[in-house]
């Protein structure tokens, strides 16, 4: 055969593989024989930074033209991060040659993320014809969808909008308070009634400073009150960044933006729940 992958599964894969990790362990033997490995932290940390987004599932299969799956994606894209850090070793040391050449052959696996973020990916959700923003939260087996309206448009959290076209505001029953927050069309208090599952709830509001400045409102469906609570802390947050995308650092680092992935156990066969054994008497 004319590939030694020929008799492999995906023929197009391997050889693009292989091929991958061979430039790396050339890459690899260039730089220490320049002695610039390891490189300094803060060098390190740039290059980490400045790592393109690679493709994804179904675009390496419109761009390669075969097929890959997830497995195969992760073990590719762990050479391509490798190789996109001794490329920019490479050109902090001044390796010209070496820096082009490995850029240009991994060009086509992705494209830089400036460019990512500033066509297809979207920075913070968009604010209706209203004023408000909408996120989506859950937990366990609860969703939530929450709405968030700030209660005084010149807060300097609250971003001007332009509605499309005139709308005329719709007909009110009478003034909302400040910081009303409504679950299901009930009151926070009366729906949890746990102090904990309502702290939970206006946590992304005290982690960013903003109590007072929003009204609230939630659907909550499905599970607990606990994972409901944890679901509309969830779509709180992500709500928050329509109004205050410079909040995103705070949320994140309180881990307010991502779901929880946990869930309960399932129950196994012959135990009394998921891992719990049955009482055993011998006599």
């Amino acid at each position: 055969p004319a590939s030694p992958n020929f008799f492999s599964a995906r023929e197009a894969y391997y050889a693009i593989l292989y091929e991958m990790e061979d430039l790396l362990k050339l890459v690899n033997r260039r730089l220490e024989e320049a002695a610039v490995l390891p490189p300094p932290k803060d060098i390190a940390r740039s290059i980490r930074m400045a790592r393109p987004a690679w493709l994804s599932v179904m675009e390496f299969r419109e761009v390669l033209n075969f097929r890959m799956g997830v497995a195969m994606r992760k073990r590719l894209i762990a050479v391509l991060d490798e190789l996109a850090s001794l490329t920019g070793v490479a050109q902090y040391a001044g390796m010209v040659d070496l820096y082009q050449g490995v850029s240009a052959r991994i060009a086509g696996f992705g494209r830089l993320k400036n460019e990512t973020s500033a066509g297809s990916r979207q920075q913070y959700a968009k604010l209706d014809q209203y004023g408000r923003s909408y996120g989506h939260g859950a937990r366990k087996t609860s969703t939530a969808r929450v709405w968030m309206i700030a209660t005084d448009p010149t807060l300097p959290t609250a971003r001007p909008f332009e509605p499309p076209i005139p709308i005329s505001p719709p007909p009110s029953s009478g003034p909302l308070l400040t910081t009303t927050i409504l679950v299901n069309s009930m009151p926070l208090a009366t729906y949890f009634t746990q102090v904990y599952d309502r702290e939970m709830i206006i946590r992304p509001l005290r982690v960013t400073g903003l109590l007072g400045a929003f009204n609230i409102f939630a659907l909550v469906q499905g599970g607990g009150t606990t994972g409901q609570a944890d679901a509309v802390a969830n779509g709180l947050a992500r709500a928050i960044m329509g109004h205050a995308p410079q909040m995103k650092g705070v949320l994140s680092q309180a881990g307010l933006l991502h779901r929880d992935p946990r869930v309960v156990e399932r129950k196994k066969t012959g135990r009394a729940k998921a891992r719990e054994g049955y009482t055993w008497v011998k006599r």
